[in-house]
């Protein structure tokens, strides 16, 4: 029997009143087949602002993923779900802010599927 591997649930970002473009800790998902970020603010005062994922595989040259449109953050409040099947060693967060400010958690969990 193989055994199941796990990430978190853990906390990547978790800020109130974040005005400022912020990058969260890197998550180690080498032997992961499914990885989920939750967004998640409230309290927003204006907020614009974006999120974007990037990956490595060496945890110093990073991209981002392009998921097709943008990931925004605007309104009083409101969640997001990111799900990624990742083919690579790390990944994290990034958020850019335009203008405005909101309470923020970004937090992360992943699995294997089968094992």
């Amino acid at each position: 029997m193989s055994r199941k591997h796990v990430l978190g649930p853990k906390d990547i970002i978790d800020e109130t009143g974040l005005d400022t473009t912020m990058t969260g800790d890197k998550s180690h998902c080498e032997n992961l087949d499914l990885i989920s970020y939750d967004v998640i603010w409230s309290n927003g005062n204006t907020p614009v602002a974006t999120v974007s994922i990037e990956y490595s595989n060496d945890a110093t040259d990073w991209r981002t993923i392009d998921f097709g449109s943008t990931i925004s953050i605007s309104g009083a409040s409101g969640a997001h779900r990111i799900d990624i099947e990742p083919n690579f060693k790390f990944v994290r967060p990034v958020v850019t802010f335009s203008s405005g400010d909101t309470d923020l958690l970004i937090e992360v969990k992943g699995t294997t599927k089968g094992a």
